[in-house]
């Protein structure tokens, strides 16, 4: 008979791969396991707002059902019998899907994402969905369907967006695995705000049906967006990563079915290039300490081989190319009336702005023709021909992913001045650090590399050449275990 002398007090802090393998060998069974969870849910979600939506009673009868197989000797797959959430911009059949927005509030998917179904066909146990902003256009967590989503480590700090739900709830403690999205830093920077991982893999390896926006029952696939794992450790990356990918098998549409996946070199050649500063998107010093501590401890434990290096492209242009052609993927859908409204503030900032001001560019992708589109797509070219170079000198970068530690909460993080070092910088600015790795479709992962003295979390992240998926979470691994951060867990009230 399957035992439950395995539930622990903080079972919540094994990693999916862990938990997967206590339930296998029966030490657990998925039924206990998802009732600590929604035991936790129930006392601690009030206090973040992470998770938005559950179907507690289905839940219930997935994990019998997988208790049930184990005991036939029938094993679903590597996450069988693991409760998970996800993100509520993904599909899962019988679960709101609102993309935070009044209108999808009544959204009842009745289809599972691609990337979903292949989750549950691995044996998962999906119990409910995490907070995002508006269809998940900020950098941080709130809406007027849902509210407002607290960070896990100081809940009067901003969650970080679009996956923040995701983030919080991985790092609270109220969920074994997370599947997000990330179109400029959206897995990615909540992962640094909170003190997880999270991955942007290289873009066409996931199948994005399924994913809003677009809207519900689109088969349009965006030149940017890619769903992405996030978890509470690297091999947790992997293990939800080798699930996922794959093409969806009416669609198509993803680049291999085969990627490289070699061992890293030992720490000592291991070949790694340094971007830790810029001024397109300056890195406050409370965040800069954190990250050069960081660099220190590695190169104590023998990385040796470290270099400050940038590829040779001018990073101002390469971000301003970003946002033209991020705001054509995301003004896509305006209607007229936004249209000329667009038209009529780009002609107020060409008078007044500076020229490489980052909100006249994201106007003027929106209204790009398809001519302009393609001039951006060219100039895309030729920034990736500079990373492949750059990749033949080192193996891996590291660089930050934002520029701060989480926020108070407040405005639209786009829209507000926020002030970095002492001088007031416009946030989305912030986007940079995240946007360099969209725009040559590279592979990257965030993990944690220590706290500020206010006691935040801080995420580093390394990106890996085209393709080189593994390489970015094997780099992750080895560097989060020498750094020690990814075992720090916040604290609530009855822990």
């Amino acid at each position: 008979m399957l035992s439950d002398t395995g539930v622990t007090s903080d079972l919540h802090w094994l990693d999916a791969t862990e938990l997967a393998l206590r339930i296998r060998q029966r030490e657990i069974s998925a039924a206990a396991a998802l009732e600590h969870y929604l035991a936790r849910v129930a006392r601690i979600n009030p206090l973040l707002n992470c998770i938005v939506a559950m179907d507690g009673k289905a839940a219930r009868k997935r994990a019998a059902e997988a208790d049930a197989a184990l005991e036939r000797g029938v094993l679903w797959g590597p996450l069988h019998g693991v409760p998970m959430t996800i993100k509520d911009t993904i599909e899962v059949a019988g679960l709101p899907c609102t993309a935070g927005s009044v209108l999808l509030k009544d959204h009842l998917p009745k289809r599972n994402a691609t990337a979903v179904r292949r989750l549950l066909d691995s044996g998962a146990v999906i119990f409910g969905k995490t907070n995002v902003p508006e269809f998940a256009a900020d950098l941080q967590t709130a809406n007027t369907l849902h509210g407002r989503t607290g960070n896990a480590w100081n809940p009067d700090r901003l969650a970080g967006g679009s996956s923040g739900g995701s983030a919080v709830a991985l790092a609270a403690g109220l969920s074994a695995l997370e599947l997000g999205s990330d179109i400029g830093g959206s897995s990615r920077n909540p992962a640094h705000y909170n003190n997880v991982f999270g991955m942007r893999p290289t873009w066409g390896t996931i199948s994005g049906i399924g994913h809003i926006p677009g809207m519900p029952g689109s088969l349009t696939i965006d030149e940017l967006g890619t769903l992405g794992p996030m978890a509470r450790s690297a091999r947790d990356l992997r293990l939800a990563f080798d699930i996922v990918r794959g093409s969806d098998p009416l669609f198509g549409h993803v680049l291999k079915p085969q990627l490289p996946d070699e061992e890293l070199p030992e720490p000592g050649k291991l070949r790694v290039g340094l971007w830790l500063e810029d001024a397109v998107a300056p890195v406050d010093q409370s965040v800069r300490e954190v990250l050069d501590a960081a660099i220190r401890k590695l190169q104590r434990a023998g990385l040796a081989q470290m270099e400050f290096a940038k590829p040779d492209f001018d990073s101002r242009q390469a971000f301003l190319t970003y946002l033209r052609m991020g705001g054509a993927v995301t003004g896509s859908g305006k209607s007229p009336a936004e249209r000329a409204a667009a038209r009529a503030e780009i002609a107020r900032l060409e008078q007044t702005a500076d020229p490489h001001d980052s909100h006249l560019h994201m106007l003027r992708g929106a209204l790009a023709s398809f001519a302009e589109f393609q001039r951006d797509s060219q100039l895309r070219g030729e920034i990736r021909v500079e990373w492949a170079e750059y990749f033949r000198r080192f193996d891996v970068m590291l660089s930050p992913i934002v520029g701060v530690a989480a926020l108070p909460h407040g405005p639209n993080f786009f829209g507000r001045t926020i002030t970095v070092n002492g001088v007031a910088s416009a946030g989305r600015d912030q986007l940079f650090w995240a946007a360099l790795q969209v725009l040559a479709n590279l592979p990257s992962v965030v993990f944690p590399a220590g706290f500020s003295r206010e006691g935040l979390p801080v995420g580093l992240q390394v990106t890996a050449p085209h393709l080189e998926d593994y390489r970015a979470i094997r780099a992750a691994a080895l560097f989060s275990d020498l750094l020690g951060a990814a075992n720090a867990h916040p604290r609530f009230p009855g822990d």
